[in-house]
């Protein structure tokens, strides 16, 4: 079995107890594993029960996107960049962050987000990838 698939039944596992609802939904076959999923990473106990209505009622494809649009109009308010990584995706995430505070010797904001060598890479990577619009989206993060 792949890391990645480990991983994420594990994570799933540390939900479905936090949220014993959702482990006796998937029992009862209101939900399938994948929407338990992705049910998992987007409730909490007090919105638990409408993501599972929601779950019944849509595929894997489209209750993924709904998760994302919220996700999205999420980050949009709170201006910050919020990414789903592996831990082993994050570690290098972060480092890569606190690399650029080091070298910028503060922490990162709008204007270091929007120096022209970034603004440039952003637009490479946009207009010459094979990615959603979703993962576009994130490419672009934050809007300049």
């Amino acid at each position: 079995m792949a890391t990645r698939t480990v991983e994420q039944r594990i994570r799933l596992e540390r939900r479905l107890y936090a949220l014993p609802g959702l482990r006796e939904a998937m029992t009862a076959g209101r939900v399938s594993y994948e929407q338990a999923r992705l049910v998992a990473d987007a409730a909490d106990g007090d919105t638990l029960e409408g993501w599972i209505v929601r779950a019944e009622k849509t595929t894997c494809i489209a209750l993924r996107r709904e998760i994302e649009a919220e996700d999205d109009a999420q980050m949009c308010a709170r201006g910050e960049l919020a990414i789903r990584a592996p831990e082993r995706v994050a570690s290098l995430l972060g480092e890569a962050f606190r690399a650029t505070r080091a070298a910028e010797g503060r922490w990162l904001t709008r204007p270091v987000w929007s120096s022209s060598a970034l603004h440039r890479s952003r637009e490479t990577h946009a207009s010459t990838s094979c990615c959603s619009s979703a993962q576009q989206r994130a490419a672009l993060w934050p809007p300049h």
